[in-house]
């Protein structure tokens, strides 16, 4: 649970500062926001994947989103274990 939880705490973090720098029709306004859209890399390579399918208006931001936080989950959680596991006694 407590990799979901930080999973969207980044996620929610990670757009909002890609939203604050600005985006234009050619990209991230500013180099801050190109980091960051280079932090989100995983999940639009994922989405680009499933591109070809036909989805209704929004739904390919919030899969997007949904795609981006199981990633982040996923790595936070194999984090977590590895601490749990390597953990001096």
């Amino acid at each position: 649970m407590k990799s979901i939880i930080s999973g969207v705490a980044i996620e929610i973090l990670l757009i909002s500062l890609l939203l604050a720098t600005g985006m234009g029709p050619c990209g991230p306004g500013s180099p801050w926001g190109q980091a960051v859209l280079w932090l989100h890399y995983p999940g639009i390579a994922a989405l680009e994947i499933g591109r070809h399918v036909r989805l209704p208006g929004g739904v390919d931001e919030l899969m997007f989103f949904g795609l981006s936080l199981g990633i982040w989950s996923v790595l936070i959680y194999a984090v977590l274990r590895w601490r749990q596991k390597y953990q001096p006694a």
